[in-house]
C-alpha cells in the first residue's frame, strides 16, 4: 500500500520519539499490504478537532471505497462503570477520559471530513468517510467496544500483512454499505486529489509534531472535574496551535 511517509523516523530522530511500537507495527502492516490503490497517511495533527482545539489521527486511509481513520491504541483499555475510560499507554502511564477509543476516531473523521468539503471539486458527504480502532496487543474483546465490532482490529487481526488488509477491507466495506454503494466512491483521480490536499496541510511534520506533543498530552489527561472548566483552556489551546501555524 502506498504511505506517506514512506518510512517513520526512528526513536531518536526528529519526530520520531512521539511514535510508539504499536503504530510503527501497524505502519509496517499498513506499508507491506497489497492495495495500491489506496494510500494511508500517518500521524496527521490539525486545528477545530470538533469539541477540542487540536486533534491528531494515527492513520488516515484513502482509497476507493472512501475515507477511514485508524486509530491505534497499544496499552490497556478499560470502561469504568462510571462510564468513563481508563487509557494506558505502552510505556505504562494511565489516564482517564469519558471519550471512547471509537469516539476519538469519530470525531477526527469528522473534522477531516470537514475540512476536506471546501477545498475538493466533489460532493464530500456523498462519500463514506468512516473510524476504526486498532487493539494490536488486545486478544479479547474490550467491554464497550463490542458494540460494533466490525471496526474494532484485535491482536487475530494484525497478525500478518495479508490478514491485516482483509480486516481493513473490511472496515472500508462496512463504511461503504452503511452509504448505500454499489460502486466506488472515490475515483482513482479523486483519491489523488485529497492525498496532495491532505499531505499539503500536514507537512508541517515532524518539526511540528515536537512541539505541540505536549498540547495532545495535556487534552487526552484532563480529570473528569476539570473538564467542567475547559472553555477557558480550549481558547488558550487553540491561540497556542494557531501561532505554532504561523
Amino acid at each position: 500500500m502506498n504511505t506517506y511517509p514512506t518510512s517513520i523516523a526512528a526513536g531518536n530522530q526528529p519526530g520520531g520519539s512521539a511514535v510508539t511500537g504499536s503504530e510503527r507495527e501497524v505502519f509496517r502492516l499498513f506499508r507491506q499490504a497489497d492495495y495500491p490503490e489506496a494510500t494511508v497517511l500517518h500521524s496527521l495533527r490539525f486545528l477545530n478537532a470538533g469539541s477540542r482545539p487540536f486533534g491528531q489521527t494515527d492513520f488516515l486511509l484513502v482509497g476507493p471505497m472512501g475515507l477511514v481513520v485508524f486509530e491505534v491504541k497499544g496499552g490497556s483499555i478499560r470502561k469504568n462503570d462510571d462510564g468513563s475510560w481508563t487509557i494506558g499507554s505502552e510505556e505504562g502511564k494511565q489516564y482517564t477520559t469519558w471519550e471512547s477509543p471509537l469516539d476519538q476516531a469519530s470525531r477526527n473523521s469528522m473534522s477531516i471530513r470537514d475540512w476536506l468539503a471546501s477545498r475538493v471539486d466533489f460532493e464530500v458527504k456523498r462519500i463514506p468517510v468512516g473510524h476504526a480502532v486498532i487493539l494490536p496487543y488486545q486478544n479479547a474483546t474490550v467491554k464497550g467496544l463490542d458494540v460494533v465490532s466490525e471496526i474494532v482490529g484485535m491482536r487475530k487481526n494484525v497478525s500478518e500483512p495479508a490478514v491485516f488488509l482483509r480486516w481493513v477491507k473490511s472496515c472500508c466495506a462496512y463504511w461503504w454499505k452503511k452509504k448505500g454503494f454499489a460502486v466506488e466512491a472515490l475515483s482513482s483521480k479523486e483519491i489523488a486529489n485529497v492525498v496532495e490536499l491532505l499531505r499539503g496541510k500536514f507537512e508541517v511534520e515532524p518539526a511540528f509534531d515536537l512541539r505541540t506533543g505536549a498540547i495532545l498530552d495535556l487534552q487526552d489527561t484532563l480529570s473528569a472535574r476539570s473538564e467542567e472548566h475547559t472553555s477557558e483552556l480550549q481558547s488558550r489551546l487553540h491561540l497556542v496551535c494557531r501561532l505554532l501555524l504561523e
